[in-house]
C-alpha cells in the first residue's frame, strides 16, 4: 500500500514533492486599529519587526519583467494565474511596478546601449 493512501487530499503528497505555487505570493499583514470617539484620533499598531514598507518586493519586478518580456506571457494571463492562486495582480498595478522599475533600470540601460558598437 503506497504511504500517502488514506491521508487528507491536503496531506497527500510524498515527502520529496513541491506545492504548486503562483509566480508572486503574498503575504497580507494588518495592523489593528484604536479609534477614540471623544478625542477623533485613530492610532494604529505598528508593522511587525522585518516588514518593509514597500507594498512589492524588489523580485516582484524582476519576475514580471520575466514573464512578460522574457517569455512573452500577456499581462492579462499573468492575472488570471494569480487570480487562480487568490493573489490578485491586475495588469493596472503590473504596469505600475514595470514602470517604477523601468524608471530605476533607464540609467543601467543607457550605459549599456552606449558600449554596444556602432552599426553602420
Amino acid at each position: 500500500m503506497p504511504q500517502w493512501q488514506g491521508l487528507s487530499s491536503k496531506r497527500a503528497r510524498h515527502d520529496g514533492a513541491r506545492e504548486g505555487r503562483g509566480a508572486f505570493r503574498g503575504d497580507g499583514i494588518r495592523t489593528g486599529t484604536l479609534a477614540l470617539q471623544p478625542v477623533r484620533e485613530v492610532f494604529t499598531a505598528p508593522a511587525p519587526d522585518g516588514v518593509g514598507l514597500e507594498k512589492y518586493d524588489e523580485t516582484v519586478a524582476a519576475m514580471l519583467g520575466m514573464l512578460r518580456y522574457g517569455s512573452g506571457l500577456p499581462m492579462h494571463r499573468i492575472q488570471k494565474l494569480q487570480h487562480g492562486f487568490r493573489i490578485p495582480l491586475p495588469v493596472s498595478t503590473q504596469w505600475e511596478i514595470l514602470l517604477e522599475a523601468a524608471g530605476l533600470l533607464l540609467p543601467a540601460h543607457v550605459e549599456l546601449a552606449s558600449r554596444l558598437p556602432r552599426v553602420r
